[in-house]
């Protein structure tokens, strides 16, 4: 289609473009330099060059353009994968990406599929108001940083799954029960996402994580189609996010 866009990246940038290109469509302030946002709906680029004779000069009074505005969202997709796996196959994955998160976060989302060199594909997305996205960047700062600096180590997220993969229904063997009204997996959840946290990282980072871990959480209902049954597995979900941001952060996430 004519408004879509390809782009190959390095994978701890690849959230972040797609969060400035979003901003860009609805003509709002991608935070990305030379482009700025006069007023909703409209962009001005200040890095356009004119070419006077043999040389260009930036031109710094450029008109805004219109794009489509506040009220349009756009879905992405994006496939994370090592740099000698086949172009085609990550390139077919970023497109069957996008459609998940058309069809299954019902648009205005993104969704993640990561290749591991096992030949395991990860697959994770969230609506880009679902909360997921600023403890995904939360988590990826925090690696980054590392411990020493006030981060998690690049142990965090692994032992997050680690802690959560008990409680998946697939692995447990109990998808046959009927739902027990005293389990609430939020709280769980909660639980393990805490004492992981505080094991690999300070203790000033942990309120933040856990604030951001309960609006996620709080949001995950409305991930799904008006019509739709089915309801998103809280723990599938926060698993597939710690294993997507470790993917993406893992040769940042030395510390």
């Amino acid at each position: 289609d004519g408004d879509d866009v390809l782009a190959m990246l390095p994978a701890d940038k690849a959230l972040a473009c797609a969060e400035a290109l979003r901003l860009a469509f609805q003509g709002k302030d991608p935070g990305v330099e030379g482009i700025t946002s006069p007023e909703p709906g409209f962009l001005r680029s200040n890095q356009f060059r004119q070419k006077t004779g043999a040389a260009f000069e930036t031109n710094e009074d450029t008109i805004p353009f219109p794009v489509p505005g506040p009220k349009a969202d756009v879905s992405v997709g994006i496939a994370l994968a090592h740099f000698k796996h086949p172009l085609q196959d990550v390139v077919r994955a970023a497109q069957k990406a996008e459609k998940r998160a058309k069809t299954l976060h019902n648009r205005g989302a993104v969704s993640i599929s990561t290749f591991k060199r096992s030949g395991e594909i990860l697959e994770w997305g969230c609506k880009w108001d679902g909360g997921g996205i600023e403890l995904f960047k939360t988590i990826a700062e925090a690696l980054t940083n590392g411990q020493a600096e006030g981060g998690v180590t690049s142990k965090f997220p692994y032992r997050v799954c680690q802690l959560l993969t008990p409680y998946l229904q697939a692995h447990s063997g109990l998808t046959q029960l009927a739902p027990n009204p005293g389990f609430e997996a939020s709280r769980i959840i909660e639980r393990e996402f805490e004492f992981a946290s505080v094991q690999h990282g300070v203790k000033a980072l942990v309120p933040r994580l856990l604030e951001l871990l309960k609006d996620y959480l709080a949001k995950l209902p409305a991930e799904t189609k008006p019509d739709s049954t089915a309801t998103p597995d809280p723990v599938a979900a926060v698993i597939g996010l710690c294993r997507s941001v470790a993917f993406a952060n893992r040769t940042r996430s030395s510390k």
